[in-house]
């Protein structure tokens, strides 16, 4: 493959998943899921802030160092926070009341939110939790636990690469953007890459949960100088709120960020489905999606000469067939029982049953057909219930087609 056409390969995959992810994000109504999470994340904040601060005054001792620490990550992450709130927090932390029973109530205060993350990648990916509850609130807790050690190890690093004054030489500028923005950006990476690890239901590759962890720290990034010139050019936004307004303005950013948040996710569902996304194009509407899904089919292609056999009755059934191109005769022995024409598609039968072929198939003219895997075939029946109706549709038809074939011989 040249290089060109591997980068209108990339091109038109990348088109697919983004309108792919659109669609579902609005389909699997995520921003209603989001406000859910805006909810169970605000509950969640400050048990976290308040374990942050004693895990972190047990490592800093100083309480102003502790104090400094957490008030530059909180205000880089959430804009219009409230630093009146990390006062009467601290004042709590370092009065010494939070004893081994609070902090693991705090801990366990926290493992919904944990809950409700889970359960809204399984929505998007499909896939229903089957999972005893107690080892649910396991994993629950230790995604939790994670998460806190990631965030005192943020407020760490503030403490041990503190804020540079940008300088003249380009040392100092690179100090100053390693610690102001790299930093940062890679524990926000580490972040969101360890939640989609962790309650992701499917074993994702590497690639695919960096690529939703550095798309939703990206769209974070944008999203917050965005909310920074939104308040900055509207000051009274909230103001019906009176005193309630420093609330209502987290509520609200921690509202958007998990629409961010899914809307990565989505990219990153839609990535791991990709092959599934092209494959059930071509079942239900052919090659009338135009040039880029033509295109991008030709990784499952196998091309047939003239009376190339395909495979014998008998054969393994680990695949079933897209004609896309040409035409394809099913016969047993010397009775033909069927022709397959551009679009159609052939041998689910062994691939359903996992049984070996009941028929040969072999080309009739020049063809191309599309293999789809048992694998992906079974991410297509779980995610499109629509489609199993379709090919129950045509099994039937097939099924009478091929009875009536032998009848008639029989006779």
């Amino acid at each position: 493959m040249t290089e060109k056409k591997h980068k209108r390969n990339i091109l038109a995959s990348s088109f697919l998943i983004i309108k792919a992810s659109l669609h579902s994000f609005v389909v699997n109504r995520n921003m209603e899921t989001a406000a859910t999470l805006a909810f169970y994340g605000f509950l969640s904040l400050m048990p976290l802030v308040l374990l942050a601060l004693v895990a972190l005054s047990h490592f800093l001792g100083s309480s102003e160092t502790v104090y400094a620490a957490l008030q530059n990550v909180l205000i880089d992450f959430i804009p219009s926070f409230n630093v009146s709130v990390l006062d009467d927090l601290t004042s709590i932390s370092f009065k010494g009341v939070i004893g081994l029973v609070s902090i693991l109530l705090l801990l366990l205060f926290m493992t919904p939110f944990a809950g409700a993350l889970r359960s809204a990648l399984a929505k998007m990916f499909k896939m229903p939790i089957a999972m005893p509850f107690f080892k649910s609130k396991l994993i629950d807790l230790a995604t939790i636990v994670t998460f806190l050690l990631l965030f005192v190890l943020l407020a760490m690093s503030k403490v041990f690469f503190p804020d540079v004054e940008e300088g003249d030489d380009i040392l100092s500028h690179l100090t100053h953007f390693t610690v102001k923005y790299l930093i940062p950006f890679l524990f926000s990476i580490g972040f969101i890459g360890l939640f989609f690890m962790v309650f992701s239901p499917v074993k994702l590759t590497w690639h695919q949960w960096l690529l939703g962890a550095v798309v939703v720290t990206l769209m974070w990034s944008l999203m917050r100088n965005l909310f920074i010139m939104f308040i900055q050019y509207n000051p009274n936004y909230g103001y019906a709120f009176g005193s309630l307004k420093a609330i209502f303005l987290l509520i609200v950013w921690v509202y958007y960020s998990f629409g961010a948040l899914l809307l990565g996710a989505e990219i990153m569902a839609n990535t791991f489905r990709r092959e599934a996304l092209l494959l059930h194009k071509l079942l239900e509407q052919g090659l009338g999606e135009g040039k880029n899904v033509s295109r991008l089919i030709k990784k499952f292609e196998r091309k047939l000469k003239e009376g190339e056999l395909l495979f014998s009755e008998g054969d393994p059934g680990h695949e079933m067939y897209v004609v896309l191109e040409g035409s394809v005769r099913l016969f047993r022995g010397d009775v033909e029982l069927a022709v397959m024409p551009r679009d159609n598609f052939f041998g689910e039968m062994s691939l359903l049953r996992d049984t070996p072929r009941s028929v040969s198939a072999k080309a009739i003219e020049e063809t191309r057909v599309a293999i789809i895997t048992k694998e992906n075939f079974d991410l297509l029946v779980r995610e499109n219930p629509e489609l199993v109706k379709s090919l129950l549709e045509e099994l039937a038809y097939r099924l009478e087609e091929t009875n009536e074939k032998l009848h008639a011989l029989e006779s």
